[in-house]
């Protein structure tokens, strides 16, 4: 959707890859249940 909307100028696949490689290392299991809380409440 943000590819179709030029919100995102690479291609989704390269974008999410790069966050994966960056970003999830981070993430610890306290920030992934805050995710899901938020998800959870919208």
């Amino acid at each position: 959707m943000l590819k179709t909307h030029e919100v995102l100028a690479a291609e989704p696949e390269e974008a999410v890859r790069g966050y994966t490689d960056q970003c999830c290392v981070l993430v610890t299991v306290r920030d992934i249940a805050r995710m899901a809380a938020t998800l959870a409440n919208n």
